[in-house]
């Protein structure tokens, strides 16, 4: 009976304290969760099933016109706010970027907007291509998408075409490495309808 009082009272406390990745913006902490959504798929490439989820990392040497680009959406909300009520932070920019192992860092082409009918930021059509790094989401609050004008929001292992050790390794790998700082930046800025 003890246990279950107990696990009553606790409940509304880890409703509190569910904060997946944090973003800091004038003193405030926001919460955000990413919820991946089916990837596009070229028109003329068919894909048993039909579908394929994200994310989706493009194997290296991969024929352009079976490319296949992934989509996710973040719900934003104010850490403490156990209903999680949408917010939307101004100017908000939150991009894909990859963290090479030779210190050549980039982000990627994609699209995003935000959905004010869901309340979410949407980034559509990234392309994860295959290469020797880690990848992860950032934020910034200017349009620079670099790895010194951004923060580290979360990291990116789960490709759906990786097997369960293979996303292991990516994570267990790029675990430090994409919160380290880095001393080279290829500034590559392959982005579009940066409208959020």
């Amino acid at each position: 009976m003890k246990s279950l009082i107990l696990g009553l009272f606790l409940l509304p406390q880890i409703a509190l304290a569910h904060c997946p990745n944090s973003i800091f913006f004038q003193g405030k902490e926001y919460c955000t969760m990413v919820q991946w959504s089916a990837a596009s798929i070229p028109d003329h490439w068919n894909v048993a099933g039909g579908s394929m989820p994200s994310p989706y990392l493009i194997p290296m040497r991969t024929n352009p016109k079976k490319h296949i680009f992934s989509n996710v959406s973040f719900q934003i909300w104010e850490k403490g706010d156990a209903s999680h009520s949408p917010v939307q932070i101004e100017n908000l920019h939150i991009f894909p970027y990859m963290i090479m192992d030779n210190s050549m860092n980039h982000s990627t082409k994609f699209s995003n907007h935000f959905d004010k009918e869901t309340g979410t930021y949407v980034l559509e059509n990234i392309a994860f291509h295959q290469m020797k790094g880690c990848w992860s989401f950032r934020y910034t609050f200017t349009d620079d998408l670099r790895l010194e004008s951004s923060e580290f929001l979360t990291g990116i292992s789960e490709f759906v075409n990786l097997s369960k050790e293979e996303q292991s390794a990516l994570a267990s790998k790029c675990e430090n490495q994409s919160t380290s700082p880095s001393h080279g930046h290829h500034n590559h800025h392959d982005h579009g309808n940066h409208e959020m």
